[in-house]
């Protein structure tokens, strides 16, 4: 089998299960977006209610930062 062959098999049963690809596609917009509604916004409003600047956070975010001990 050669790697054209493989890549067409692959492609003859995405074709054949590509309900199932969709279904997974809807599960994982739908996981990102469980994240963003359970942890990411209230992380921000948690930020700004306890007063911090987030953008001087973005902007002073830096590689040195982390890497000191």
């Amino acid at each position: 089998m050669t790697f054209t062959d493989s890549f067409k098999k692959g492609f003859e049963v995405l074709n054949k299960n590509w309900p199932v690809v969709a279904i997974q596609i809807a599960a994982l917009f739908v996981a990102i977006m469980g994240f963003v509604i359970l942890i990411a916004i209230p992380l921000v409003l948690a930020a700004v209610m306890f007063g911090s600047d987030l953008m001087q956070i973005i902007n002073n975010f830096s590689l040195e930062y982390l890497t000191r001990l």
